[in-house]
């Protein structure tokens, strides 16, 4: 039995031009594919995601503006393949549409801490600073 290609609506690759995320090496039939590592970036402003690197081509999904993106590829000619970071869509967008990913902030403590203060109310008051914050 031959083993079905990944499914490209959830795994990057492109049978024409042969470009693959790492993560499919060894999974992929023939030769000649070039893996690619996929880079964070995020949209600077709403972003249509094309079917296709045209801008006539269906438009397949969006990612509003900040939102984390993956840039896997891009066709030499201003269009950048890109995957969503929350639901995981795939599709082209113009190369100046993308800006660098927001630096994270760490977090001055973790978000759930128990307070010190001891009795009864403890759980209730280490359920509310998980719920609204510590205060």
């Amino acid at each position: 039995m031959v083993p079905l290609p990944p499914d490209p609506r959830t795994h990057a690759h492109h049978p024409e031009t042969r470009h693959a995320e790492e993560s499919l090496r060894g999974q992929l039939e023939g030769s000649g594919w070039t893996y690619v590592t996929p880079r964070p970036v995020a949209a600077a402003a709403r972003l249509s995601l094309r079917a296709a690197p045209r801008t006539d081509a269906a438009q397949v999904s969006e990612a509003l503006p900040g939102e984390a993106l993956e840039r896997l590829w891009d066709d030499g000619h201003g269009w950048v393949y890109v995957r969503t970071g929350q639901d995981r869509y795939l599709g082209w967008t113009r190369l100046g549409g993308l800006t660098a990913p927001p630096a994270v902030k760490p977090s001055p403590s973790p978000p759930c801490a128990p307070t010190p203060s001891p009795g009864r109310r403890s759980a209730s008051r280490l359920l509310a600073s998980c719920a609204w914050g510590p205060g």
